[in-house]
């Protein structure tokens, strides 16, 4: 999946950086993987997912003949060029800054709902979907990632995602969440409010809650904070931070 790819691709850069170990060419190599394995419906993008054959090669994933992004797996990948850029430079075989600049955007021109500034799942989706096109995924609300997009590009509309993310964040914890402060995987706009998702979304029943997907969300916000030093963000991070440090012991984590 191209999402760890991205944690992949972000491991090979911190990996040399904080720890010495070698890392540039693994790093190199991985790319390369992903360029290898486009979008079909833009190819800055790479394909969602691969399927690895008997004969060892790897093919991608056949969605009614067309291969399609999921949008968190190609922010990573972004950010971790960036990264490579601060650290290798991009003098090299691959401009790594050269590359991020072109997939942030792509991002842009093909993820943002610029009716809602919102992030859609990925490049399959149309504003004008009804079930899909105002959908979001709260693991895609990297608050750090979208201030470096603006940060590197200088583009103004990335300012408009990022204060509409952090209004979702906080009208999630208000309306649905006031005492855990936790996100549900999926949120999309019914009636002009961002809700919760309903329990079949994507066939999942887990769509609604805080699941596989949200699980990450903590790691994103403090992330961002870390990044934007945003007040806002804080207290969004220290409302779920709370709940989970006065409750880990009464909802133990399970295999």
């Amino acid at each position: 999946m191209s999402e760890a790819h991205g944690y992949g691709m972000l491991i090979m850069v911190k990996m040399e950086k904080q720890f010495g170990i070698k890392t540039k060419q693994y790093f190199d190599g991985m790319f390369a993987y992903a360029k290898d394995h486009p979008s079909d419906i833009n190819p800055s993008f790479m394909a969602w997912r691969q399927y690895r054959q008997e004969d060892g090669t790897m093919v991608d994933d056949k969605n009614n003949g067309v291969t399609d992004s999921a949008t968190d797996g190609d922010m990573d990948i972004e950010y971790a060029l960036l990264l490579a850029d601060q650290l290798w430079g991009s003098d090299g075989e691959i401009n790594y800054k050269r590359e991020a600049i072109k997939i942030i955007n792509s991002l842009m021109g093909s993820v943002v709902n610029k009716d809602e500034w919102t992030l859609k799942l990925g490049d399959w989706v149309k504003n004008n979907n009804p079930k899909y096109g105002t959908a979001s995924r709260t693991s895609d609300w990297m608050i750090g990632h979208i201030s470096t997009f603006y940060d590197v590009t200088g583009d103004e509309r990335w300012k408009k995602v990022l204060v509409r993310m952090i209004e979702m964040i906080t009208g999630i914890q208000d309306n649905f969440s006031p005492e855990t402060g936790l996100l549900p995987d999926f949120v999309w706009k019914q009636e002009g409010e961002l809700i919760p998702v309903d329990g079949d979304f994507f066939g999942e029943q887990k769509g609604p809650y805080y699941s596989y997907n949200a699980c990450r969300v903590p790691w994103r916000l403090a992330d961002g904070y870390f990044i934007t030093k945003d007040e806002k963000v804080k207290h969004q991070l220290e409302k779920m931070n709370t709940w989970i440090m006065e409750n880990h012991t009464k909802y133990p984590f399970k295999n």
